[in-house]
């Protein structure tokens, strides 16, 4: 049994159980660092509803830090977690343009990773 990420009822990723809960506790990291809301809520245990513009705030957030970071562990620690998350948004139908990425091998992953993210 796995976890359903939803916006608006419509299907977004169905990952494993493991992989889930691996990615929400690294998103709560996450909101930590960069101090803002990420936009998940589970509305029952399995199932995590999205808001697109807490998304694309925490996101935007989350790419500027990282790109200014000089500190290499803590950039290698959270890359597979921004990866995933502009992975979410690009299914999402969100606006890459609107994160004003400038690193763009982050969307460049995040696109291929999108291959391997069931819906």
């Amino acid at each position: 049994m796995g976890y359903l990420f939803e916006l608006n009822n419509q299907d977004i990723w169905s990952p494993s159980k493991t992989v889930a809960e691996l990615f929400l506790r690294q998103s709560a990291l996450l909101t930590d660092w960069t101090r803002c809301d990420i936009g998940f809520y589970q509305n029952m245990s399995d199932v995590v509803e999205i808001e697109m513009g807490s998304l694309q705030a925490c996101l935007k957030v989350a790419i500027a830090q990282y790109e200014i970071s000089n500190n290499i562990s803590l950039k290698m620690l959270f890359h597979a977690t921004i990866i995933h998350l502009i992975a979410i948004y690009i299914r999402c139908d969100g606006d890459l343009e609107a994160l004003a990425a400038t690193d763009k091998e982050l969307t460049s992953e995040a696109i291929k990773l999108l291959r391997h993210m069931p819906k």
